[in-house]
């Protein structure tokens, strides 16, 4: 196989037999240009609409956003008492509630950029968040990244950009929840279905209509719509007036769809999987589990995961917030996740 790569304009040259035997497999094969660098903004779309409109994706997100920044940061570098470490303490005290939607950000778009408020010293002072898909990133002949943003052109030095997943066929990360769309839209399709199955075919009542006693007379046509009438001006819709000749199931969510509990948490799974969260830190139940192993869950993925996120967080703020200064920032740990007794 011979590839030939021009500059970044994707020209490809290959043999033939290459060529044939990669359009069997279905192989789609490219240079990395501008084009394998853009991103699939519909997507991006469709999971801020996910993290907007669905639980559990919000859930997931909130709790690694939350639990990713700790409980509080230090300063490391700069004695205290210093007029510079305090200047860098009282911003980034200012600051820190901001970095909750750049962690947020990356996660569901796979990347953040936030402009850098500087005051006239040129010292950091704050930042402010920008919605990702209206930044778009360029990259100079000379390396440099360039971000537009309102048709502006911004340096590295003007814009604080955070990727967790890094993907090295694009300028672009990879997204936390792309990995898990499929999962919440069966989810949200399981769920919607059911409920409208339920909606219109769960009756509130089943009234059944004995024949008299005394008469040895069932009632009538006419007389069970009147009992049927009475009963709706009560509870409204969705009853049904019989007599005991008459054998109805009442329908409900086990018989409408089978398994649904266990569709649900199947699907829940695929979502936690996905995105590598145990259950118990967005509150979703589990059929069976301890105590001792939802704290070994947890406390692993405190320990692995949220550790991660934590030391990516800390290198692009000291790499580029503070890369002019001595001084370094540490996120301070989680404290250890208390969980509710689970018998």
């Amino acid at each position: 196989m011979r590839i030939k790569f021009k500059d970044l304009d994707n020209e490809v040259e290959i043999s033939e037999n290459y060529r044939v035997n990669s359009e069997k497999l279905n192989i789609q094969i490219k240079g990395i240009d501008d084009s394998a660098a853009q991103r699939n903004v519909e997507l991006l779309k469709r999971l801020w609409n996910l993290y907007l409109t669905d639980e559990t994706a919000w859930a997931v997100v909130q709790a690694i956003s939350t639990i990713a920044l700790g409980e509080d940061f230090e300063l490391e570098g700069i004695a205290k008492g210093f007029e510079e470490f305090e200047h860098l303490k009282t911003a980034f005290d200012r600051a820190w509630m901001n970095f909750y939607d750049v962690v947020r950000d990356t996660l569901i778009f796979g990347n953040s950029f936030s402009k850098i408020i500087r005051n006239r010293a040129g010292e950091f002072y704050n930042i402010v968040p920008l919605f990702p898909l209206d930044v778009t990133k360029k990259l100079k002949p000379n390396g440099d990244v360039v971000y537009v943003y309102e048709n502006k052109n911004f340096t590295q030095d003007d814009i604080f950009e955070v990727e967790f997943f890094h993907r090295p066929d694009s300028l672009y990360g990879i997204p936390l929840l792309g990995a898990s769309k499929r999962a919440i839209e069966r989810k949200r399709l399981i769920e919607e279905n059911t409920a409208i199955a339920i909606a219109r075919h769960m009756p509130r009542f089943h009234v059944v209509c004995h024949k008299d006693e005394m008469t040895g007379r069932y009632p009538s046509e006419e007389e069970r719509r009147r009992i049927g009438q009475e009963f709706k001006d009560l509870a409204g819709d969705h009853e049904f007036v019989t007599t005991d000749l008459i054998e109805i199931d009442v329908i409900d969510s086990k018989s409408t769809v089978p398994q649904l509990e266990d569709y649900m948490m199947w699907a829940m799974n695929s979502i936690l999987v996905g995105s590598g969260t145990p259950p118990e830190i967005i509150g979703a139940i589990t059929k069976s589990g301890s105590f001792a192993t939802a704290k070994s869950r947890a406390n692993v993925w405190l320990t692995f995961t949220i550790k991660y996120y934590q030391k990516a967080l800390q290198k692009a703020i000291n790499t580029q917030i503070l890369k002019d200064t001595k001084a370094k920032i540490k996120i301070l740990p989680p404290a250890s996740l208390v969980l509710p007794y689970s018998k």
